[in-house]
């Protein structure tokens, strides 16, 4: 595996068009990380150009979407961004491809239809912005409690 680390992040409220990993079952939160299995040769031509433009220093972005076909009620309406931070760098082509990821930022679909180039979808997006809480120890009605 290559190590790929180089986190970018999108302002809040930014409207990007992003390349979309619509998938079943997955949901991935900023900060987490997710181990990708791929066998889509157009999914796996798609991360091999992102690793690329990251190893040049490039900003890069990928959103992971929730497919909830199962319900009938397409794919889910917000997903995260994630980076890539290692990638298979000895595939050879017989077996899936293996990259781990880790999100970034929460992002809401703008438009219902996604648009497929090059067999991959891709759609605009607004990045959403972080929501900080308070810690909960820390409110007035706990410090009351814990003096």
């Amino acid at each position: 595996m290559e190590s790929l680390t180089r986190a970018h992040l999108l302002p809040p409220n930014a409207v990007v068009e992003l390349p979309l990993l619509i998938l079943p079952h997955i949901v991935l939160f900023p900060g987490e990380t997710l181990p990708l299995r791929l066998w889509e040769l157009q999914h796996i031509r798609l991360v091999l150009t992102i690793a690329s433009a990251q190893r040049r220093g490039q900003p890069t972005f990928l959103g992971i979407l929730n497919a909830r076909f199962e319900s009938g009620r397409g794919a889910a309406q917000v997903g995260c961004t994630c980076e890539l931070v290692e990638v298979e760098s000895d595939w050879d082509g017989s077996s899936s491809f293996v990259a781990q990821t880790r999100g970034r930022q929460r992002f809401q679909l703008l438009d219902r239809d996604v648009r497929m180039r090059q067999g991959v979808p891709h759609a605009r997006v607004r990045i959403l912005p972080e929501d900080c809480l308070p810690a909960p120890l820390r409110s007035p009605q706990w410090q009351r409690l814990l003096s």
